[in-house]
Parts: C-alpha cells; structure tokens; sequence
C-alpha cells in the first residue's frame, strides 16, 4: 500500500484518466457538501475535510484514489490526512477540481 500522495500535473492527470479503461480510479472530492453539490465530478465520493480524521482509511485500500479540493490548497494543507489512508496508489489533482474544468473534463451542475 502506498501511503506516499502524489501530485497529478496537467499531463499526469490527462493520461491517468486516458489509462484507467477498467474505471479504476476512485475520485473523493474534499470540499464541503454544499460545494461539492454545487458542482461534482460525476461519479466522485464526497469526503469533507472535517470528515477526514474520522473516516474509515481501509475503505480504498484496494483502489487508485485521486483526491481534489476547488483549487489545491487544501489537499495539499492537508496532506497528512490523505497519507494516512491505506491506498494501493493515492494521488491529488493539484489544481483541484478548477484544473479538471480547465482541461475540458466534464462535470456536474446543480
């Protein structure tokens, strides 16, 4: 299990997703219920940053989690919260979900 998070560049994040043919990525997004309602990538898990000290870190121990927030800071403000979950890889967009729009990845709107 990889506990090292790793940060997703433009080009990381575009061939990640071109690769993942079996859908095997999982996207938790860390923002607040309100944004992420506002605004999600479809088919991601909301997990508030407040929620992160208490959530059940096995729960994606089999699986390539990318985690975001709106902009990147804070994923990367909280980096050692994400590490401490048991992943088999554990990434963050580091632009967050604006660097998913700007690459002309599709998104959800309430």
């Amino acid at each position: 299990m990889s506990n090292k998070l790793e940060y997703l560049d433009d080009s990381s994040l575009q061939e990640l997703f071109a690769n993942d043919t079996q859908n095997e990525i999982t996207i938790v997004d860390v923002r607040n219920p309100g944004e992420h309602a506002a605004e999600y990538i479809d088919g991601s898990i909301n997990l508030p940053v407040d929620e992160l000290l208490t959530a059940d870190k096995n729960q994606f121990k089999d699986k390539v989690v990318v985690f975001h927030c709106k902009g990147g800071i804070r994923t990367r403000a909280n980096q050692h919260l994400l590490e401490a979950f048991s992943t088999k890889r554990t990434l963050c967009m580091e632009g967050g979900i604006d660097q998913w729009i700007n690459l002309g990845k599709p998104i959800k709107r309430s």
